[in-house]
C-alpha cells in the first residue's frame, strides 16, 4: 500500500474511532483538528517513556502515536490549502499549524515532560516543505509538495513519509532532517537519519536519502538507504568515542557539500558481546544528477573479510565468499564446513606474522585464520579449525 492509500485508511479509522466517543446525535464530521484532539486526550494516560517500567502501560499506545502524527498531517495539509491563508508563505502557514498542534498536546499532555509531548520541526526545501515529527518515544517524518502532474487545483499533497508501521515499531524511535547537495538537475535531496531499538542493547540506525521532482508522477524517490547496528559502548560514528579501542567505530556523519559521510555498525561472527566489532563508514557523491556510491571504510580491513567470508557462508552463497577469499579451495572448504552459528570470543586474538599477513584467532577452540593484505585488500588465504 502507497503512503497516500495508507494514510486514508489510516485516517477512516481515526475518523470512525473519533465519532464512536461523540453523542448518537452528532452527525457532524470531525476536523482534522478535533481528531488530534480525541487521540491526543486517549494518549494521554500512556507512560511518555514506552521503556520505562515503572510506569503503568495498557492499551494499544503505539497505535495511537501513529493516529496522532497522521492526524497532525491532514492538519498542516488543510492549513497549507487554506484560501484564507493564500496570500501567506507555504512555510508561515505550516508554521501556524504546527503551533496550533503542539499548543494542543502541551495542554492535554501536561503530565509528560515537555520534550515527549508532540513536537514539529519544519524544514523548507523548496519546492518541498519537510516535517519532523516526534512524539513521546517515537519520531519520523512528513514531506508535503505540489506535484505538477494530475494536480489541476495545485494542491498541497504529502508526498512521502517514513515507513513506520505500529505493529512493527521498535519500543523508540528518533529522527534527524538534513538538507543534501541538489547536484547538477537541483532536485530537492535531504537525509533522513534515524536511530531506533529495544529498552534494553544496541540499538538500530537507518540513513534514508529522499529526492523529490514535482513534475514526476510519484512522491519522493529513495537514492540512498543504508542501515547497521549501533554498538553500547560507542555508537556508530567515531566521535562518539572516548579512549582507544580495538574496536573503536570509524568515521562521522557529514551531510554538507557534494560528498557524505555514512558511519554504522554491524554484528559479525567477530562480535563477542552484545556489540558490533566491525563498523564502517560509507561515501557517496551527490555532485551529479545520481547519487554515486565512492567507498567504504572498515575499522577494522583486516577483520574484514573473515566475517563477511563466514555470513556468506552460512548462507552457502559461494560466489560472494569469492570475493573475499584469496583461491577458490578456501571459499568451498568454508561454504562446505562453517558451522550456522559462529562468535568470537573475548579470547580473540590477532597475530603479526608478516609485514602483511596475520592470523586471527577466534578463541574458545574455534575457526582459525589467516589473512594477506594483497594490493589493498585483506584475503582469507587459509583457515583451521573446522
Amino acid at each position: 500500500m502507497n503512503a497516500q492509500l495508507r494514510r486514508a485508511a489510516w485516517l477512516a479509522v481515526v475518523s470512525i474511532s473519533v465519532l464512536q466517543g461523540r453523542p448518537s446525535c452528532s452527525a457532524q464530521p470531525v476536523t482534522p483538528m478535533e481528531q488530534t484532539e480525541q487521540l491526543l486526550r486517549q494518549l494521554a494516560p500512556a507512560p511518555p517513556d514506552p521503556c520505562d517500567s515503572s510506569a503503568k502501560s495498557g492499551g494499544d499506545y503505539a497505535s495511537l502515536d501513529f493516529k496522532v502524527r497522521d492526524a497532525a498531517e491532514a492538519v498542516i495539509a488543510d492549513r497549507l490549502n487554506d484560501p484564507a491563508l493564500a496570500n501567506k508563505p507555504a512555510q508561515m502557514r505550516a508554521e501556524l499549524a504546527a503551533k496550533d498542534l503542539e499548543d494542543l498536546s502541551s495542554r492535554i499532555d501536561t503530565a509528560w515532560p515537555s520534550e515527549k509531548r508532540l513536537q514539529l520541526k519544519l524544514f523548507d526545501l523548496a519546492p518541498a516543505l519537510v516535517v519532523q515529527w516526534s512524539i513521546r518515544s517515537r519520531g519520523g517524518y512528513i514531506a508535503f509538495g505540489i506535484p505538477s502532474h494530475d494536480n489541476a487545483k495545485k494542491a498541497w499533497q504529502e508526498i512521502g513519509e517514513d515507513q513506520q508501521m505500529p505493529w512493527d515499531a521498535p519500543p523508540w524511535s528518533e529522527l534527524t532532517i538534513y538538507p543534501l547537495h541538489r547536484g547538477r538537475s537541483e532536485k530537492m535531496r535531504f537525509l533522513a537519519a534515524s536511530r531506533s531499538g529495544g529498552c534494553a542493547g544496541s540499538y538500530g540506525i537507518a540513513y534514508n536519502a529522499e529526492e523529490w521532482d514535482p513534475a514526476s508522477d510519484s512522491g519522493l524517490e529513495q537514492i540512498i538507504e543504508q542501515t547497521g547496528s549501533c554498538g553500547l559502548e560507542y555508537g556508530c560514528g567515531a566521535g562518539e568515542k572516548t579512549g582507544k579501542d580495538a574496536f573503536a567505530p570509524i568515521g562521522n556523519l557529514r551531510t554538507s557539500g557534494t560528498v557524505i559521510t555514512l558511519p554504522y555498525c554491524e554484528f559479525t561472527a567477530v562480535d563477542s558481546w552484545d556489540n558490533p566489532s566491525l563498523c564502517a563508514v560509507d561515501a557517496y557523491d551527490l555532485s551529479g544528477d545520481e547519487a554515486r556510491f565512492v567507498s567504504r571504510t572498515y575499522n577494522r580491513p583486516d577483520l574484514a573479510p573473515v566475517a563477511k567470508a563466514i555470513g556468506f557462508a552460512q548462507q552457502h552463497d559461494l560466489p560472494a565468499v569469492l570475493g573475499y577469499c584469496a583461491s577458490p579451495a578456501v571459499a568451498r572448504k568454508l561454504v562446505r564446513s562453517v558451522p550456522p552459528f559462529v562468535s568470537a570470543s573475548p579470547e580473540l586474538q590477532v597475530v603479526r606474522i608478516g609485514a602483511d599477513d596475520e592470523r586471527i584467532d577466534l578463541g574458545d577452540g574455534g575457526l582459525r585464520f589467516e589473512v594477506k593484505k594483497m594490493g589493498e585488500r585483506w584475503l582469507v588465504v587459509s583457515l583451521s579449525g573446522l
